[in-house]
């Protein structure tokens, strides 16, 4: 009872939504996703997750960037692939492991433009050389990554934690704040995904502040007026 609510409120959730409180934001992005060797296929042995995107606004604090002169793309994959799923009702949990994520940065006079269906051959591995073709600024690699979706609908979240460990910016992130850092974004069906994509994808990355907890006992908290038990 208790996991399925967990993945009926982990669907629910807006997760490309502004950081709250004293969480870091570190940057947004755009774009599309697709698997394989199976096309958009979430929870399937032997399955690869991808991302080409678009950043759209960063913390100065953490990338020094000049929108004006470059693009910035986001990148998520290298070996990131399936390792089993928990399904509820309609919900279904995809988890992932392993898999690279990489922010380039690339000159909008002498770099080519990131495209989407590049030369119309539907490939988005073909496309990807558009988005990589720049200097990788930032990349880091995921100690989890969950696909949660509807099969009714098709949509979904995408929920990872990110280390981040390289790239020419890497000294702009204190090492004391280099992991756990949190992305999440919201995957739709659209009728205008490019050729040879899944959903168009929407998140962001954050690093999220810490929970403050409180130790009790079991006892106290079934004490507690407000405390009921579903079976």
């Amino acid at each position: 009872m208790r996991t399925a609510l967990t993945a009926a409120l982990l669907l629910s959730l807006a997760v490309a939504v502004p950081p709250a409180g004293a969480d870091i934001f570190l940057a947004d992005f755009t774009g599309y996703d697709w698997t394989w060797p199976i096309a958009n296929q979430l929870d399937a042995v032997g399955q690869y997750y991808e991302l080409n995107s678009t950043v759209g606004t960063v913390n100065p604090a953490y990338i020094t960037a000049d929108f004006t002169n470059n693009e910035y793309t986001l990148i998520i994959g290298n070996d990131l692939f399936y390792n089993g799923a928990d399904h509820f009702g309609t919900t279904t949990i995809a988890h992932y492991i392993n898999g690279d994520i990489e922010i380039y940065e690339d000159s909008r006079s002498t770099g080519s433009a990131a495209t989407y269906n590049l030369d119309s051959l539907c490939d988005p591995f073909y496309d990807r050389l558009t988005f990589i073709d720049g200097t990788l600024i930032l990349s880091g690699t995921f100690s989890s990554f969950d696909i949660i979706f509807d099969t009714v609908s098709g949509d979904g979240n995408l929920a990872g934690f990110t280390n981040w460990s390289g790239g020419t910016q890497i000294g702009n992130i204190p090492a004391n704040q280099r992991n756990g850092w949190t992305l999440g974004a919201i995957g739709i069906r659209t009728g205008t995904t490019p050729c040879g994509y899944h959903w168009q994808v929407d998140g962001n990355c954050v690093l999220e502040e810490p929970v403050p907890t409180k130790r009790t006992t079991w006892g106290a908290i079934k004490s507690d007026p407000g405390f009921t038990l579903d079976h």
